[in-house]
């Protein structure tokens, strides 16, 4: 049986811009961050009591409509311009992730359908059970945060750490069963002993050594330390789960905790519970710069750039964006005016003069895309087959021929129409990016 859940869901499931709706990302009031705004047929965004009482939105601001291709918005007129990912429109297609601004409010666009943040009707779910998890996900992704959570909401208590990569191999028994009176006096209990009737929290059990792996097996499948019973919930986190033991990961529910770069929709929510504690909150330019921002590091790299907008342009109770941080978020966005710049890991694109356009939530355009520009900076001019194109972007698939080339004709056409049309090139090899156009890949 497939232990494996995501806390997400599939970015490319059919009809997902049905599902298209708004999220409050930006307003005066931090306690209105997080409010969805439902779209029927369509709705008018503008100064109202209650929700948008802001004196920089026109009454009637702006008309978000659903139409067949989703949600598309069009100024109304109004005095300071309706703006979508920082450039002014009259009238947009929206898409997943696209950030809506109409005077202070900041509007996310959001696709229930693509939407990476974890449910929290899935959190009390596996919170309630006691059966063993692994959370998996990158550094700085919150798996910690999400296994205190889950630990939090279970009842159980109380709560043990062992930290995989501060243990030797010939402490691991030690460690986990501890150390018996009768053999070694006065005898010292171990974790597992420490956490009964609670939850032991293994964090980052990938950089544990081999003999832990054996040694949890054991316990799962005997609950128990020496002849002693001993109820303790098993967490775990992990970076990735191919480095443990193929028996012990199907004794563990695998959850995968998603980058905060494929849930844009809770940074917001993230900046106030860092701020509000403080009787902070957040400027408009700031949450701005940060919802544009890749996070290549996470939940991490958001708790260090908001510690350091506090120390640099905090003033009134509101952190502002200082020219450091502006520095320090622009990282993502370098490159010569003339230049398109690319992200190394394929997450982003930035046309000369145009917005940045996100391929977080489109792994198949990511994958193509890197695969192109390390082509482009190994040898500028040698084009990729289609082949080779086609196992980029769908890895592990065994499709070939005229469906194969198929997917990298669609591909490839999505990316000209995003924005690539005057780099992505037709070669008697296949394809490539253009060897005259000037790219450069940024971190």
């Amino acid at each position: 049986m497939d232990t494996t859940r995501e806390l997400q869901h599939d970015a490319s499931a059919p009809g997902a811009p049905a599902s298209l709706g708004l999220i409050v990302a930006y307003h005066p009031d931090p306690a209105r961050v997080g409010v969805h705004l439902r779209v029927e047929d369509s709705l008018v965004i503008g100064r109202e009591p209650g929700l948008f009482d802001d004196e920089t939105m026109s009454r009637r601001h702006a008309r978000v409509a659903r139409v067949a291709g989703g949600l598309t918005v069009e100024d109304t007129g109004s005095r300071n311009g309706t703006f979508v990912n920082g450039e002014p429109v009259e009238r947009q297609l929206l898409r997943h992730g696209d950030v809506l601004g109409t005077g202070e409010i900041i509007l996310l666009v959001l696709d229930e359908a693509q939407a990476a943040r974890p449910p929290a009707a899935e959190i009390e779910r596996l919170a309630r059970l006691a059966s063993p998890v692994l959370l998996v996900g990158e550094t700085g992704v919150g798996k910690g945060r999400l296994a205190q959570l889950l630990h939090a909401r279970s009842g159980r208590d109380p709560l043990v750490v062992l930290h995989g990569g501060a243990l030797g191999p010939d402490r691991v028994a030690e460690e986990l069963f501890g150390l018996d009176a009768a053999i070694h006096p006065p005898g010292r209990p171990g974790h597992l002993e420490r956490a009964a009737g609670g939850t032991l929290l293994l964090d980052n059990l990938d950089d544990a050594p081999a003999p832990l792996g054996a040694a949890l097996l054991a316990f799962l499948e005997q609950r128990a330390v020496g002849a002693a019973a001993v109820d303790v919930r098993i967490l775990a986190t992990a970076r990735d789960a191919a480095a443990l033991r193929e028996d012990l990961v199907s004794r563990l529910a695998v959850v995968r905790v998603p980058p905060l770069r494929e849930r844009p929709e809770d940074i917001p929510l993230l900046v106030r519970e860092l701020l509000q504690p403080r009787g902070l909150w957040v400027r408009r330019a700031l949450l701005q710069a940060l919802l544009r921002h890749g996070f290549r590091h996470n939940v991490r790299e958001l708790v260090a750039i908001v510690d350091r907008a506090i120390e640099e342009d905090c003033a009134d109770g509101l952190v502002g964006l200082s020219s450091g941080v502006a520095d320090a978020l622009s990282l993502a966005d370098v490159g010569s005016p003339g230049a398109l710049a690319v992200a190394g890991d394929g997450t982003w694109f930035r046309p000369p003069g145009g917005a940045r356009v996100s391929l977080a939530n489109r792994d198949n355009l990511s994958r193509l895309l890197r695969a192109l520009l390390e082509a482009y900076h190994q040898e500028a001019g040698s084009a990729l087959s289609t082949e080779t194109l086609f196992t980029a972007g769908w890895p592990g698939e065994r499709i070939r021929g005229p469906a194969a080339a198929g997917r990298v004709y669609v591909a490839l056409t999505t990316l000209r129409n995003l924005g690539l049309r005057h780099f992505l090139r037709r070669a008697p090899g296949g394809y490539l990016l253009d060897a005259k156009a000037k790219i450069e890949s940024v971190s």
